[in-house]
């Protein structure tokens, strides 16, 4: 009968651990936003240039580029990024 030792479940946690900080650096370097979608409601995006009210938005499924006002698109929360709590949206603060 095999026993995991405790070494190999505080290697799993760490590794774990390490993917959390990985994903938390990938959200917290970019501006994501919620970009409203016709057929779908609301994509996933982030924002790779604003200027003026105006923000070039990079897609995360698939990558194409879509321009939109800003005022229309909805941030994403570091809890739904996490996937610990959710989905959450918060309106952007302007």
């Amino acid at each position: 009968m095999f026993v995991p030792s405790m070494s190999a479940s505080r290697s799993s946690q760490g590794a774990e651990a390490a993917r959390a900080a990985a994903l938390q650096a990938e959200f917290n370097e970019k501006k994501w936003v919620w970009v409203p979608d016709d057929k779908d409601g609301y994509l996933a995006g982030w924002v790779a240039k604003e200027e003026d009210e105006v923000g070039e938005v990079v897609m995360a499924a698939g990558g194409d580029v879509r321009l939109l006002s800003l005022s229309r698109s909805l941030s994403i929360s570091v809890n739904w990024w996490n996937r610990s709590a959710g989905c959450h949206c918060t309106r952007s603060p302007r």
